[in-house]
């Protein structure tokens, strides 16, 4: 296994040319989305055919439009520019690690960001895409023009059907092509979920290779269990110091027995005295 922030590789150059595809796609939905709302303005058109005294006006911007999917592609967008961004600053982590000028803690902690993060974007990018596709299947278009205040629209489905419907021409409507506009990006977040699947996989790899995860693993083990309540864990049990073995202590002659005062002479014990000798003699 080579060793956290080696030098560039083939992987990690394909995770750098997968982050700069993303990088592209993410700006391009977000200029799309941005250049789609132009269209709403707070404007209307006379429905064709009808005459002044009824009122009839098709608003350009209506208070039903549905923001949800709308909202979803610049989510999306944002994220995906995120992730692209720290896809691309790995690569170059690895290559200033291999001319020692890169800490390797900081390499090993952008591996797990652009890990987490891919992942992350990944599920997020699948789950609103099905969303929006969903939204836009469901998209019905009333009979009547006058029941149109009483359904929700996404900007897609109002460009693209509900004001086509009424008139056909609506590049000259807004002055350039929103629909299509709406519509490439709705279809770019396919892109966009697939080059993230990419750049999530090939992240998972590298910090793999890496040894990122070992490196994690290793200090949970290391930190132990019990650290959080204030008790060193068990791994640490063994490595605690502690108190030494009680040694056998030699025997010494003169306290390896009593002392026991030996019978004195007469003339010794007339210079001692004792509660015993005091006692009998009374």
């Amino acid at each position: 296994m080579p060793h956290l922030g080696s030098k560039l590789t083939p992987h990690t150059i394909a995770i750098g040319l997968s982050s700069l595809i993303l990088l592209a796609l993410s700006i391009a939905i977000l200029m799309l989305e941005s250049r789609v709302q132009n269209a709403f303005t707070n404007d209307s058109r006379q429905y064709p055919g009808s005459s002044m005294a009824e009122f009839m006006f098709v608003p350009l911007n209506p208070s039903n439009i549905d923001a949800g999917p709308t909202v979803v592609k610049f989510a999306v967008g944002a994220c995906s520019l995120l992730v692209s961004l720290l896809g691309i600053a790995w690569p170059v982590m690895h290559w200033s690690r291999a001319c020692g000028k890169a800490n390797i803690v900081y390499v090993g902690m952008l591996g797990s960001a652009v890990c987490i993060a891919a992942v992350t974007n990944i599920a997020a990018s699948i789950g609103f895409t099905v969303y929006l596709f969903t939204s836009e299947a469901q998209g019905r278009l009333p009979k009547l023009f006058s029941q149109w205040g009483k359904q929700s629209f996404t900007q897609e489905f109002y460009l693209c059907k509900a004001v086509p419907s009424v008139f056909p021409d609506t590049n000259a409507l807004y002055g350039f092509p929103a629909c299509e506009r709406s519509r490439t990006g709705r279809y770019l977040m396919l892109v966009i979920c697939c080059v993230s699947a990419l750049l999530a996989g090939l992240s998972l790899l590298q910090a793999h290779r890496d040894g990122v995860f070992a490196v994690f693993v290793k200090a949970r083990l290391r930190r132990g269990p019990d650290m959080e309540q204030g008790r060193p864990g068990r791994a640490n049990n063994d490595k605690l110091p502690q108190p030494p073995a009680m040694a056998h202590m030699p025997s010494e002659p003169g306290l390896s027995k009593p002392r026991v005062l030996q019978n004195m002479s007469p003339e010794k014990s007339q210079h001692r005295t004792s509660l015993y000798g005091f006692y009998g003699k009374s």
